[in-house]
C-alpha cells in the first residue's frame, strides 16, 4: 500500500505543475511615467517565474503570450527610472494591466556649487589694463598700451604721433577722460596726438553705454577711461622708480612716483609723480629716419584731505613735449611727391642723433582741478568737480631760408569744466 500511495502522489504532482494546455493566457498594457503620466518607451518588463521578458515600444505598449495562470511577479526597468517589482494575479484569457514607474525617483540629491562672482559692470567693455601692465611696458607709449583694449587701435602719423580710435571709425578718435576729467586739446589735425600725462596713469579701460553721455555727445558711446594711482592702504608713504630702454630709437625713459600721508591720522594725503622720456631717430633695417626723435616731461601732483566723510582733492598736471616730424614728409611740389613715392629710401636720411630740427612740434598742456565729495545725509552725497586746462601747440615748419624761432602755426585752447552730481 505504501508503494501505491507514493506513485499516485507523483502522478498528481506532475499533472499540476507541467500541464502545458493551461499556459494560454495573455497580458498586455502600457508603461507610464508616474509623475507626468507620459508613456515610457523602451521599458524592460520581466515576468516571473516564467522568466519571460519584453521591451515596450515607442508608445510604451507591451504584451506577453503563453502565460500560465496564477500569481506572478513583474519587474519593470527603465533607463531614467528606479526599477520596481510588483505582484500580479493572472487568471483571464486576455488580461490588460498598466504600470506606472516613478520617473522622478531617479533625481540625484541636490548639489550646490557656490562661487563668488566678480562684479562686472555692463558699461565696461574689453580688457582692463592694470598698473602692472603699464609698468611692464613702460618703454612703450600709452597709446600703444591702449591697443590691448578690445576694439581699440591707433591711427599713426609718423613715428611718435599716435591717436587711439575705435575699429571701423578711422575718422573718430576715442574721447579720453583722465582722472575723471575730459581731456581738452587740439584734435583736428592729423599730427595732433593726445596730451595725456603718462606719469599719472595706473590703469585704462573702455567705458561704453549711455553713461558716456555725461562726458559729451561726441563720445560715440565709447570713452577711454584713464585711472590715476590710489593712495596706499597699509603704509604711510610708498614710492617707486623705473627705467626703460628701447633699441629702435635709443629711447630712454625714467619715472618716479611717491604717495602717502603727512600724518598718522591719514587724513591728509599726497601724490607726486614725474617722468622723462627721450628718443632719437628711429632705425629701419637700412637707414635712420631723420628728425624722428622726441623729448617729453610729465609732472603731476595732488593733495587729498579727508574730514569725517567729506573728501577734498586739489591737483595739477603738466605735459611738455617736443616731437620731430620726419624731414622727408614735407614736400614742396607734386614732382617731389611722385619722386618720394617711387624712391626706396627717403630723400633725407641721417645717422642716429637725439637732435630735433625743423619741422617739429612744441606742446604744453596744463590741468588744474579741484574735487569735492560731500555727504548730504546718510544716503545721499554730492560730487563736485572743477577743472581748468590750458593747451598750447606751436608747429615749426621746415624753412627754406634762414632759421628762425617763430612758429609757422600756434594754437591756444583754454577750457573750464564744472560738474555737480548728487549720488545716492
Amino acid at each position: 500500500m505504501k508503494n501505491i500511495s507514493s506513485s499516485l502522489f507523483l502522478c498528481i504532482g506532475f499533472g499540476v505543475f507541467a500541464n502545458p494546455d493551461s499556459c494560454k493566457l495573455s497580458l498586455d498594457g502600457h508603461i507610464f511615467d508616474r509623475d507626468n503620466k507620459e508613456e515610457l518607451p523602451f521599458t524592460i518588463i520581466i515576468l516571473l517565474p516564467e522568466n519571460l521578458f519584453v521591451t515596450s515600444d515607442e508608445h510604451g505598449a507591451y504584451s506577453f503570450h503563453k502565460v500560465c495562470p496564477g500569481k506572478h511577479s513583474i519587474v519593470l526597468s527603465h533607463a531614467n527610472c528606479k526599477p520596481d517589482t510588483l505582484a500580479i494575479q493572472i487568471d483571464q484569457l486576455v488580461q490588460h494591466k498598466d504600470f506606472y514607474l516613478a520617473h522622478a525617483a531617479t533625481n540625484l540629491n541636490e548639489i550646490k556649487v557656490e562661487h563668488l562672482k566678480a562684479e562686472h559692470d555692463p558699461n565696461l567693455g574689453g580688457r582692463h589694463i592694470h598698473n602692472l601692465d603699464i609698468i611692464t611696458h613702460q618703454a612703450s607709449s600709452l597709446a600703444s598700451i591702449a591697443e590691448n583694449l578690445n576694439g581699440v587701435r591707433n591711427l599713426n602719423s609718423g613715428a611718435n604721433i599716435q591717436k587711439p580710435i575705435l575699429n571701423g571709425l578711422s575718422g573718430s578718435r576715442l574721447q579720453i577722460v583722465q582722472d575723471g576729467i575730459r581731456l581738452e586739446s587740439q584734435q583736428w589735425g592729423q599730427d595732433h596726438a593726445p596730451e595725456w600725462v603718462a606719469s599719472d596713469v595706473s590703469g585704462m579701460y573702455i567705458l561704453r553705454g549711455p553713461q558716456t553721455l555725461t562726458m559729451g555727445p561726441d563720445a560715440f558711446g565709447n570713452i577711454l577711461m584713464v585711472e590715476p594711482p590710489s593712495l596706499p592702504v597699509d603704509k604711510q608713504i610708498t614710492g617707486q622708480f623705473g627705467l626703460a630702454y628701447a633699441s629702435v630709437n635709443q629711447k630712454l625713459a625714467a619715472k618716479t612716483a611717491f604717495s602717502g600721508y603727512f600724518s598718522k591720522k591719514r587724513n591728509i594725503g599726497f601724490h607726486l609723480n614725474a617722468s622723462y622720456s627721450k628718443a632719437g631717430n628711429t632705425k629701419t633695417p637700412d637707414y635712420y629716419q631723420k628728425n624722428t626723435g622726441f623729448r617729453e616731461v610729465n609732472v603731476s601732483a595732488s593733495l587729498h584731505y579727508t574730514l569725517k566723510n567729506a573728501k577734498l582733492i586739489l591737483g595739477y598736471k603738466s605735459f611738455i613735449q617736443k616731437t620731430g616730424i620726419l624731414a622727408s614728409s614735407h614736400i614742396g611740389n607734386l614732382t617731389d611727391l611722385n619722386n618720394a613715392i617711387e624712391s626706396d629710401t627717403p630723400f633725407e636720411t641721417a645717422g642716429f642723433t637725439y637732435f630735433i630740427d625743423r619741422p617739429y612740434q612744441s606742446i604744453l598742456h596744463q590741468t588744474a582741478f579741484f574735487k569735492a565729495h560731500i555727504p548730504l545725509n546718510v544716503k545721499n552725497h554730492i560730487h563736485f568737480q572743477y577743472a581748468y586746462q590750458n593747451n598750447r601747440r606751436d608747429e615749426f615748419d621746415k624753412l627754406r631760408g634762414a632759421s628762425t624761432s617763430i612758429a609757422a602755426n600756434s594754437f591756444y585752447l583754454q577750457t573750464h569744466q564744472i560738474s555737480a552730481e548728487v549720488v545716492s
